[in-house]
């Protein structure tokens, strides 16, 4: 369902996806005798995106440390 979309439909449509995703799991928990109450995609993070300010600069303050 996700790999089949373009990255700025993924981002733009987030409510499209989330409907399908909620179809699809409603269905397969429906066959278990489960019952779903909310599906919903809260955040879309992007590779690189979960470093925080911390991180990136201590990483670069390693680089600068490290000898040649």
């Amino acid at each position: 369902m996700i790999g089949g979309r373009e990255l700025d439909s993924c981002l733009t449509g987030k409510d499209d996806v989330a409907q399908e995703l909620e179809q699809q799991v409603r269905e397969q928990a429906t066959a278990l005798g489960l019952e779903v109450r909310s599906v919903g995609i809260k955040d879309v993070i992007l590779p690189g995106d979960n470093e925080g300010p911390d991180e990136s600069g201590d990483r670069s303050q390693r680089r600068r440390r490290k000898p040649t």
